[in-house]
């Protein structure tokens, strides 16, 4: 018979053992295994031990105390040592967690299904009936940050079965509430997990030990798997530190500025030499509270350090610009929040992506992940901080002058004139590129959504980094252009379009109606989607069997009920309006925006290799591409192959668009970003020499692009 040790947690539960432990011995498929019970207790004061105790003459029921109460990890750890099962179960003693499911948590392990089993709330089957809204909605909240180091949807259950040895093993002290949220962040990447639904109940009797401290604990576990120690020195040492920098930058950069050294200039004059000391006095104290470093790992500080020093400048750069007067001089008030935004700025990139530099619990693609937020986070304040003093760009303009006059058109129904509409209720260029910033996190959602139904959320999260850094979509973001629009329209598109071909979801098709025809308002270019979308119907016989059903043609009225209206009132609009120049025509050149040299630009030259790598593996058979995520390999590859080429075909058909080597390089390479993020990820089999390239040069292409941007920003401003 196989041996199950239930390793049940408590402190202060002795109110709910007695039904518990009938609960459990009353589960019959329970019988057929060799199982026992055992209760971990803290330093209970309700008596819980002497409740167990009774239950001791049973043999299946086991006891450990503790002398004093160390958390519930710790007491999870103590009893997984001093049980014998092969399989251990760990659960609440509250019965919030249904003893009748521990079965089948243990099933998929005994039968090498799985790794791991996790009791799921939030998983298809399970629900938590007993809780209010405010409730579901916190811990919705809560789940939120710990998702970044699982794949799994409820990271947070306290109902898990894994192999015994695997908590026995687990010698570090574990900060925090939650055990399998520590299992699953450091063994993830040979780590196989299944989800089983549970029905959640509030707990029968006691009181919760959900409180501010358990938080705190919470917060603290999150950190320390990133390997981050906020006060990485004695906070009497760190406070005074932090106090100097701020005053010398202040003053250096005062001085400067009465100096007459232009603002610019002035505050990297003042930082450098702040951080240089910063610096020195931080790894010096650093290596002493960690004496056995390296000196390799003091030479990675120390250009860490100075790179985060570096960027920080750039944002500095944005910031300056926009605090400055018209003629460019800081106030004192200025002077101040700029050299306190580069220190906490310095501060927090240090201590959350350098000296956690071999402290950090995750590994693998995890450790990947953590540092592509880090540079999503950067590209986005770069982009806020520099919104309202980049240079207005003609087809800005052009867009406020429509605004101004928009009572003018009211005939119009052009994709200009819903642009308009879209942006009639805020003046000014910082108020439209906010609102193009916002749109583009609409657009990342919907790529991020895309990038999940075809892979998983390791690749979406790469994915967004990808659709954060490459040219074209990190100016899509920044600059108000129809290009922002198309940008988003194309994206809630595709995800749309993905749920109703491939993954068949049916009233998908009236979603996708309404998408194509206000992404049509906004720009003709989505027809190349809907021409897409046929030639798929068309070339698979049970996807023709779809012209047959009711849904693809109720999806056609949505669309022509969308965008008639416009069309009527452009056919009797009698002004016509004229379009304005494009920005990345401004940015990049006439000639250079009509060549094909404009692809390698917008997409960078790696990712350009990464598109047409994964192009190839699309073209070739599943077994070649060696893309074993697709979860529905023949329509996802249909689907990718038919939204990338047939759009491309139309906007270089010559005389169709003017601009076709540009969109070449644009919105169409959207579905194929997904894709490229696999390129990126550890986990991949680098089989052949493109992939190991790709994977060798991704991160030095980011880190170029991310001191690019900032560097041209900033020359640009001051």
């Amino acid at each position: 018979m196989v041996a199950v040790s239930i390793i049940i947690p408590t402190y202060n539960e002795a109110e709910n053992i007695d039904l518990l432990l009938e609960r459990i011995f009353a589960v019959e498929d329970l019988q057929c295994l060799d199982y026992e019970v055992v209760f971990s207790d803290g330093a209970s004061t309700d008596g819980t031990c002497k409740f167990v105790e009774k239950w001791l003459d049973n043999d299946r029921v086991k006891l450990v105390c503790s002398k004093e109460n160390e958390g519930l990890s710790a007491a999870v750890m103590a009893g997984a040592r001093a049980a014998a099962g092969e399989f251990a179960v760990v659960m609440d003693a509250d019965l919030s967690h249904p003893p009748e499911m521990i079965p089948a948590l243990v099933a998929p392990l005994i039968s090498g299904a799985c790794d791991m089993a996790i009791g799921s709330r939030y998983t298809t089957g399970g629900d938590t009936p007993e809780w209010p809204i405010s409730r579901r909605i916190s811990s919705k909240i809560a789940t939120f940050p710990a998702r970044m180091w699982t794949d799994v949807k409820d990271p947070l259950a306290g109902f898990i079965a894994v192999r015994r040895e695997r908590l026995a093993s687990m010698n570090r002290q574990v900060c925090g509430f939650k055990i399998g949220l520590e299992l699953l962040a450091t063994g993830e990447d040979d780590l196989r997990v299944k989800e089983i639904p549970i029905i959640f109940r509030d707990r029968c009797y006691g009181t919760s030990k959900m409180g501010v401290k358990v938080m705190i604990d919470y917060c603290r576990q999150l950190l320390m798997l990133a390997g981050v120690n906020i006060v990485p020195i004695p906070s009497g040492k760190l406070l005074p530190l932090l106090l100097t920098l701020l005053i010398m930058d202040c003053t250096i950069l005062t001085m400067s500025l009465e100096g007459g050294v232009r603002p610019g200039l002035a505050h990297w004059l003042s930082f450098i030499p702040a951080s240089s000391l910063g610096a020195a006095v931080l790894i010096y104290l650093h290596r002493k509270s960690l004496p056995d470093i390296s000196a390799r790992r003091r030479l990675e500080y120390l250009i860490g350090f100075f790179w985060v020093v570096f960027l920080v400048l750039l944002l500095r750069s944005g910031l300056v610009a926009s605090l400055g007067s018209e003629q460019k001089i800081l106030t004192t008030a200025g002077v101040f929040w700029v050299a306190l935004f580069g220190l906490a700025a310095v501060y927090v990139g240090n201590v959350g992506y350098v000296f956690s530099i071999g402290q950090k619990r995750i590994r693998g693609p995890l450790v990947q992940r953590f540092y592509g937020l880090g540079v999503f986070l950067y590209l986005i304040f770069l982009r806020l901080v520099y919104l309202g003093s980049a240079p207005v760009l003609p087809e800005e303009r052009y867009y406020q002058d429509l605004i101004a006059m928009w009572p003018l058109f009211g005939q119009a129904g052009t994709a200009i004139g819903h642009t308009a509409a879209v942006s009639s209720s805020v003046e000014g260029v910082f108020k439209l590129r906010g609102a193009i910033w916002l749109l583009w996190f609409l657009s990342t959602t919907c790529v991020f959504s895309l990038a999940r139904l075809m892979f998983d959320r390791g690749t979406a999260f790469m994915c967004c980094l990808l659709f954060a850094v490459l040219p074209f979509f990190f100016g899509s973001g920044l600059f108000v252009s129809g290009d922002a629009l198309l940008v988003f329209c194309w994206s809630c598109t595709l995800y749309i379009l993905y749920r109703t071909l491939v993954n068949e979801v049916n009233r998908g098709w009236l979603w996708a109606g309404l998408a194509l025809g206000f992404g049509m308002q906004v720009d003709l270019r989505m027809c190349a989607l809907l021409v897409a979308v046929v030639v798929y119907l068309l070339m698979h016989t049970k996807d023709r069997q779809r012209f047959y059903a009711p849904m693809p043609y109720l999806a056609l009225g949505v669309l022509l009920l969308t965008t008639l209206p416009s069309l009527l009132l452009d056919a009797n609009s009698g002004q016509p309006i004229p379009q304005p120049e494009r920005w990345l025509n401004s940015l990049l050149g006439e000639a250079t925006v009509n060549s094909f040299v404009v692809i390698v630009l917008l997409l960078s030259p790696t990712g350009l290799v990464a598109g047409g790598y994964a192009l190839l593996r699309w073209l070739q058979s599943r077994s070649a591409a060696g893309v074993s995520e697709v979860k529905d390999w023949d329509r996802g590859r249909k689907f990718v192959l038919m939204m990338f080429f047939l759009p491309l075909l139309i906007f270089l058909l010559p005389g169709l668009y003017a601009s076709g080597p540009v969109d070449a390089g644009g919105v169409i390479w959207v579905v194929l970003l997904p894709t490229m993020a696999l390129t990126i990820k550890k986990t991949v089999a680098a089989a052949d020499t493109i992939s190991r390239l790709l994977q060798a040069v991704w991160w030095p292409t980011i880190g170029l692009l991310m001191a690019f941007y900032g560097i041209t920003l900033h020359l640009a401003v001051l």
